[in-house]
């Protein structure tokens, strides 16, 4: 693994929904870089409706099932085969309902862990067939079994020997490769098949998915963080919490009582300052800002100051659209356009490739307005919801016309967005473009020609924005760094993912 470790939580909820929405907040605070998987587990179906989760990079699952206590397997499997067909990731962690984050850098720690060993499949508080007995009554009802599973476990290289694995659930870590290789064998071996209809093993997630990993011939090790405080059915005080505040390895508590009110989250949500503004400055954010009135979010950007530019209301109101762009890339493509508005001569294009639900359209029509111009906003996509790479996988998401258009409208913006309901090299363009943003398919073939076909109507020192430059999207890194090495562009900046070029004139 190299580059930035892209970690996956997998959380399996089912009740008290304040918690689920303490347990997001926490999370994205800590981790925000993490995509989290809201899987829910339980009997009412609304638990997870109308609160914009997408705000705190959360995807819920789309076809749950019930789940019963002692047989979380299927969340397990649900939640890879989810996950490996929509978007890249190097580990997943199981994060259960009663569960926080304790300290930022989770998913930095892994990725350093990980860097020099290539065949971990799981991570986790772990023990081996040779752990001291006596064992716990999930591992003991295994071993009742072994005659059952001999004929199975003679088809793997030393696989009798390897059986039985166990971890604690909560907290434990597949990587992207294990989960790939679990989930193919659990859905294509008939002898496996025919065992889980036979079986009584209980507590099915913590023995068989890390006996099947080691079958397998990936390492099932002891995860590089601490279990001081997660535990079973265990209460803490709120001084061991802060005794477990100051342990650099230690990343997560478990259990917490799901309950909005109690002591220890009230405890950690103030340790953090309510989860508001950023995890390196849990006490006092520098980046928290006073919250807008409900007159200011709902003020369209002519009634703000002519030729003030005021980026927190863009902010905000991009945030509530579906769709992939962090604050801090908002911010840079922000003053990226605003740049090419107010220092470049008129006329003005703002073309965008790749506009989904319309977040970044949104944004450039509104930086637009708020200065002043006459610019359009080109917005060019299919329309046909198909995200990602050729060579990463792609995610179909559905038809998106309506929903950008409904964006639009909300906004405001539909007389000054024009939308091109094609591919970039389809659309025939003429006249400068002051800024290119590039946020189409992410393999190298698409970029090349969303890039080439429109950059020789881009005027000297005017902008290209590329979303999605990271080690997981490698076509666009490869693409840009080649831009670079020409010499005909310079780096301006780079956001997260964003990274802006200008035009040498």
């Amino acid at each position: 693994m190299s580059g930035r470790h892209v970690n996956v939580h997998a959380c399996l909820v089912h009740e008290s929904r304040e918690s689920v929405i303490d347990l997001v907040r926490n999370l994205h605070h800590l981790d925000p870089a993490s995509v989290l998987l809201l899987y829910n587990g339980g009997t009412d179906p609304s638990l997870l409706s109308d609160f914009p989760f997408e705000r705190y990079n959360a995807v819920v699952h789309p076809s749950p099932q019930p789940m019963r206590w002692g047989w979380l397997h299927d969340f397990a499997l649900d939640c890879f085969r989810f996950a490996l067909q929509s978007f890249p990731f190097d580990t997943m962690t199981i994060v259960d309902s009663d569960q926080l984050g304790m300290r930022p850098g989770y998913s930095e720690y892994l990725g350093r862990f990980l860097a020099q060993r290539s065949r971990v499949g799981l991570l986790g508080l772990v023990h081996g067939p040779d752990a001291e007995r006596p064992w716990p009554a999930p591992a003991d009802q295994a071993w009742k079994e072994f005659h059952q599973w001999r004929p199975f476990l003679r088809r793997f290289p030393d696989g009798e020997s390897k059986f039985v694995h166990r971890t604690f659930w909560p907290s434990t870590i597949f990587t992207a490769d294990a989960a790939r290789d679990l989930l193919h064998l659990w859905e294509h071996d008939r002898q496996l098949q025919e065992l889980l209809d036979r079986t009584h093993i209980w507590a099915s997630e913590e023995i068989l998915l890390p006996t099947l990993l080691a079958l397998l011939g990936y390492e099932v090790a002891q995860s590089p963080c601490r279990y001081d405080v997660v535990q079973f059915r265990k209460r803490y005080s709120t001084e061991e919490l802060d005794a477990a505040f100051e342990e650099p390895d230690l990343f997560w508590i478990h259990p917490v009582p799901r309950s909005h009110g109690d002591p220890l989250r009230a405890h950690i949500r103030a340790r953090f300052g309510g989860y508001e503004g950023t995890a390196s400055a849990p006490r006092a954010s520098t980046r928290a800002r006073p919250r807008p009135s409900a007159d200011e979010r709902a003020a369209p950007a002519e009634a703000r100051p002519h030729g003030l530019l005021l980026t927190w209301p863009i902010l905000n109101e991009v945030r509530r659209i579906e769709g992939w762009l962090a604050d801090e890339e908002a911010d840079l493509l922000i003053a990226a356009a605003s740049r090419a508005l107010t220092h470049l001569p008129a006329p003005h294009a703002l073309v965008e490739v790749g506009s989904f639900c319309g977040k970044a359209t949104v944004l450039l029509g509104r930086v637009a307005q708020a200065l002043g111009s006459t610019a359009r906003v080109h917005a060019i996509d299919p329309l046909d919801g198909v995200v990602g790479a050729h060579d990463r996988g792609l995610q179909h998401l559905g038809p998106t016309r309506d929903r950008l258009e409904r964006n639009l409208q909300l906004a405001g913006l539909m007389d000054r967005v024009k939308i091109h309901p094609s591919t970039a090299p389809e659309v025939t363009w003429q006249g400068p473009i002051s800024l290119l943003l590039i946020d189409g398919l992410h393999d190298y073939a698409s970029v090349s020609s969303d890039f080439h076909h429109l950059e020789r109507w881009v005027v000297d020192g005017g902008y290209v924005a590329f979303h999605d430059y990271t080690d997981y999207f490698p076509g666009v890194k490869r693409l840009v760094d080649e831009v670079l090495a020409h010499g005909r562009y310079q780096e301006v900046h780079r956001a997260g993912s964003l990274m802006v070029l200008r035009k040498v004139p």
